[in-house]
This record gives C-alpha cells, sequence and structure tokens, in this order.
C-alpha cells in the first residue's frame, strides 16, 4: 500500500509539473505573439547617391522610383519633403515616361566635393580636446582625394506586411526590369540554414541630359530595400534589396541602360 502511495504521489506530481509546464509556454506564446503584433514594422528605404568628378550644368535626371500598381507612394513621400533646405536648387517631382513613372531630379548646376582622408587621433592627454577638419575641395588632388557625393534618402513605413520573398509584382520595387533573371550570388559568403535568399539581375533605364566636359565622370546609385522587423526575446527581421547602377562618360542627353541587382527572401520567416 505504501509503495503504491508513494507510485500514485508521483505520478500526481509528474501531473502538475506538467501542467505547469503547459501553463507557462500557453503564457510565453501569447506574450510573444503580443510582442510580435505590437513591435511589428514595415518599411522602405529608398536611396539615391550622385557623383561627379567635375561640373555639370543644367542637370535634369529620370531615375527608378520603387512602384507598385502604378503609384509609389515613396515618390510621393520624397517630392513633398524639403531635404535641402540649404540647397533649394534641387527640384524633384514624378514625371511619366515611355518607360513608366520616375522621379525627376533636376539642378542648374553640380559642383563635386572632394575632402581628405580621415585623420586618425592619436590616444593621448589631449585628443578629447581635438578637433579634426577635413579639407575640401572642387577639384582632385593629393590632400583631397575622396569624392563626396550627394544623397537624398528618405524612409517610409507602411501598414501591412512587405513580401519580402517575391516582391517583383507584390510590393514596391525599382521599375522598369527588363530581362530579369536568376544570377550568382555576388560574394561567396556561407549563410545560415535558415536563410535562403534568391539573386536576380536586369537591365533598367536612366535618363540623363546635363552638359560637362568629356573627362567628366558621373555614378549614379539608386536602392531600394523593403523591410519587416519585430521583436521576440530579439529584434528579427526579413529583407529585401533592390539597385542599380549606372557610371556615364561626358555630356549626356538621352536614355540609358542601367545595371539591376535584386536580393529577395533574405532573414527569418515564421512560415
Amino acid at each position: 500500500m505504501k509503495k503504491l502511495g508513494r507510485r500514485l504521489k508521483t505520478i500526481t506530481l509528474l501531473i502538475a509539473a506538467l501542467m505547469i509546464i503547459s501553463i507557462v509556454s500557453i503564457v510565453i506564446y501569447v506574450e510573444s505573439g503580443s510582442q510580435n503584433e505590437e513591435s511589428y514594422m514595415s518599411s522602405y528605404n529608398y536611396d539615391i547617391s550622385i557623383e561627379a568628378n567635375g561640373p555639370l550644368d543644367n542637370v535634369m535626371l529620370y531615375v527608378p522610383l520603387p512602384t507598385f500598381e502604378n503609384k509609389s507612394i515613396v515618390g510621393e513621400n520624397m517630392i513633398s519633403r524639403d531635404f535641402y533646405n540649404k540647397a533649394p536648387e534641387w527640384n524633384f517631382s514624378i514625371v511619366e515616361t515611355e518607360h513608366g513613372n520616375m522621379l525627376s531630379i533636376t539642378n542648374d548646376k553640380i559642383i563635386p566635393r572632394y575632402q581628405s582622408l580621415p585623420i586618425a587621433i592619436e590616444e593621448d592627454e589631449d585628443s578629447e580636446n581635438e578637433v579634426s577638419v577635413a579639407t575640401e575641395s572642387h577639384e582632385y588632388s593629393e590632400e583631397t582625394p575622396v569624392i563626396w557625393p550627394v544623397d537624398f534618402s528618405i524612409m517610409t513605413k507602411v501598414n501591412q506586411s512587405i513580401d519580402t520573398k517575391d516582391p517583383v509584382d507584390n510590393a514596391l520595387v525599382l521599375l522598369p526590369k527588363y530581362k530579369l533573371s536568376s544570377s550568382e550570388p555576388p560574394y561567396d559568403i556561407p549563410t545560415p540554414d535558415y536563410i535562403e535568399p534568391e539573386y536576380y539581375e536586369y537591365e533598367s533605364r536612366i535618363f540623363a541630359q546635363y552638359n560637362s566636359s568629356n573627362q567628366t565622370s558621373v555614378y549614379i546609385r539608386v536602392e531600394v530595400n523593403g523591410a519587416n522587423e519585430w521583436w521576440v526575446g530579439g529584434w528579427r527581421s526579413n529583407s529585401f534589396q533592390d539597385r542599380i547602377i549606372i557610371r556615364m562618360n561626358g555630356p549626356q542627353d538621352g536614355w540609358r541602360t542601367a545595371e539591376g541587382s535584386m536580393v529577395t527572401g533574405d532573414g527569418i520567416y515564421d512560415d
């Protein structure tokens, strides 16, 4: 009888322990779901970078916009925001072209800026009081070898989750996209088994019109990143990246082909 009593007591304790574990698991699950919903955020980051190693006059550029169903909330946000209140010569608008809606960027003149290389501050007693000021110039020299690009960047939050696995036709991506095809990873960097990004390449278009010397080189990068982020015992996220680049030499007056690349499905997914 005593042995039976001890067995019953042991079974009772095991059942109680299992019930406690189940309750705790349910509470953790509910709380993590609540944290997920409260912290969940989706956004697009749109960036444009322009580098010119010589003066450009009467500049007009049409660059791809993040577009979905012929609309671009990112573009609308871009033209309604005063990026350069200290440089009002920059003008933005959305224009309809033969390659779809694009962002128009105009400026009467772009003058390059070069800076010196970063100067390391030595660790000594007086280093906290030292201020390192970079040398600036409008021309390349051994003292100012680093060109300073003109950058425009904006983040736009959205109220719905972004399809980062299959953003083409389902999310805001750079358009136009011609000859879209799968490609190999640009770098041989191993990723965890639970992260399986896909890589693509394509052709896009940029309209460029400006006067310059024949020796002037212009580099333009346009990029959009779509991301979902949430908190479950730590930050998690998934994203896609869409980018085009082009380098042009001398004066321009027409459409040019740009190289495009895309990475999708980069990050953690619950499904």
